[in-house]
């Protein structure tokens, strides 16, 4: 077969990666292609053609129309492979950076196309100017003969499929876990016990959380994270956390990697200041995410052999537990005391944000959804933590320490007081074998590249040529259980 791989740009990152690992994986009978729209970076080990015009795109800006981008990746595709690809792989084709890029997917089908389209972010969910910047939204979900979809997780699928795409077009294909590099070895344990959080310090990564476990942690304990933001957009927001962890005298450091060594902040004596030594040296991995695609954080400590702290994302990783994969040192929630949060401050601020959110979507917020809301942030005189802003996060992790007996975690098998659960998570004794062996069997590039080669040859559907309803769609992310005010700008 010949895969023509498209996407906006191959520069470093969760996108490119995957299409790297899934090369990797495939058979030596499959013949790959990588075209896209940047050309200063490639996908490695692939045959490159830059595609002018294929890139991020906003209205107004010069370039190619759909149907000319599209005839343009036809001749790159001809020309390489001596007749038309069997198949386009297409990735993120709904995040709406390129807004001709729906035309450009009307004209391959309508070629006869057979296209595979594989969603990794949605322009619905927490990126109001990518959705404003799509032409033709009515069909931004094209369905019909030659077109099927690829998710990464069962969520997005649900999702898809609630709001009108056939099963039969709807195929959950995961993404590869390969961990090449090899650890250093774990030095002797320093006075600090480490727990990394291996992120960048961008907002959906929920620091607060991380702050709040911090301060409820047994002494003996500190809190790293490796990187800090990359976009100038979120620096202001990642520097009120560092001033506010130095005044509250919280034993976090923030974007340690490259910068300092674990034996800086007391932890084992190694020197070295890179990724790899600060994963070497971790006592736990932890998460506070509060929104994930894939759900890599959850496996990728299994692969270094360390155990996972935190917060589960149970709709993310859902996908692994059903495979027997375990998190038991993991949460699905924290509940603050509501009594340190200004409730009209909070009510006005939700009231606000929603407003806001809703306008830009195009949707008027209802009565109704705004109190269903509210009433999924509170209960029993919590909070939920991890959906609120960085201000009512602060209030809160300020009292954290004189009355830590009120702040308590859900897992799945109750409630529990949260410094209570977390003395004894920071402790506990945890098998990964099983882990690996999950890891392993079901998300391996073997596993992955056996899952992508079948799901390449699987014929089309026979269903009638339309496209999803974009409205139906859009109610399946603007929820009131699922608002995320940290998936925000801010």
């Amino acid at each position: 077969m010949n895969i023509a791989l498209v996407h906006y740009h191959f520069r470093r990152g969760g996108v490119t990666r995957v299409v790297e690992n899934a090369a990797a994986s495939l058979p030596d009978d499959i013949q790959l292609l990588a075209l896209s729209g940047d050309p200063e970076h490639s996908a490695a080990g692939l045959p490159n053609v830059h595609i002018e015009g294929l890139g991020y795109r906003k209205r107004g800006e010069p370039g190619p129309s759909g149907e000319a981008l599209a005839h343009s990746l036809l001749e790159a595709a001809e020309a390489h492979f001596g007749s038309a690809p069997d198949l386009w792989h297409i990735h993120n084709h709904s995040l709406g950076k390129n807004h001709v890029f729906v035309e450009t997917l009307q004209t391959l089908a309508s070629n006869g196309q057979q296209l595979l389209l594989q969603p990794h972010d949605f322009a619905e969910d927490g990126r109001p100017a990518n959705y404003a910047n799509i032409d033709q939204r009515e069909h931004l979900y094209p369905i019909g003969p030659p077109i099927r979809y690829a998710f990464i997780n069962g969520r997005d699928r649900h999702r898809l499929v609630a709001a009108g795409l056939p099963e039969d077009s709807a195929h959950l294909i995961g993404n590869p876990v390969a961990f090449n590099a090899s650890l250093p070895e774990t030095p002797p344990p320093g006075e600090a016990k480490l727990i990394v959080y291996p992120t960048r310090g961008i907002r959906r990564k929920n620091l607060g959380e991380l702050l709040l476990l911090s301060a409820l942690a047994p002494p003996g304990y500190h809190f790293v994270t490796t990187l800090g933001p990359d976009n100038s957009d979120w620096q202001p927001l990642h520097d009120e956390w560092i001033a506010f962890a130095r005044e509250q005298q919280l034993p976090v450091t923030f974007a340690v990697a490259n910068r300092l060594s674990p034996q800086d902040l007391g932890g084992p004596a190694a020197s070295g200041t890179d990724f790899l030594t600060w994963l070497a040296c971790a006592h736990r991995i932890v998460t506070t995410s509060i929104a994930e695609g894939f759900g890599l954080a959850y496996l990728e400590p299994a692969l270094v052999g360390k155990a996972l702290l935190g917060r589960d994302l149970p709709e993310i990783t859902q996908d692994f537990t059903t495979n027997g994969y375990q998190l038991p040192q993991t949460y699905q929630k924290l509940w603050a005391p509501s009594l340190w949060v200004d409730e009209n401050d909070l009510t006005q601020t939700l009231n606000q944000r929603l407003s806001s959110t809703y306008q830009a979507y195009g949707q008027k917020l209802t009565t109704q959804a705004y109190s269903q809301t509210l009433q999924s942030l509170y209960q029993g005189g919590h909070l939920d933590f991890g959906r609120l802003e960085e201000p009512h996060q602060r209030q809160l992790i300020v009292q954290a320490r004189q009355h830590a007996a009120d702040f308590l975690v859900e897992t799945s098998t109750g409630r529990e007081p949260l410094q209570d659960w977390l003395a004894q998570a920071l402790t506990a004794k945890t098998d990964l074998h099983q882990n690996r062996q999950v890891v392993e069997t079901h998300y391996s590039l073997k596993a992955y590249g056996q899952k992508l080669a079948t799901l390449y040859r699987i014929s089309p559907t026979k269903i009638a040529s339309s496209a999803l309803n974009p409205t139906q769609v859009l109610a399946q992310f603007l929820k009131p259980e699922s608002y995320q005010p940290l998936l925000g700008t801010g």
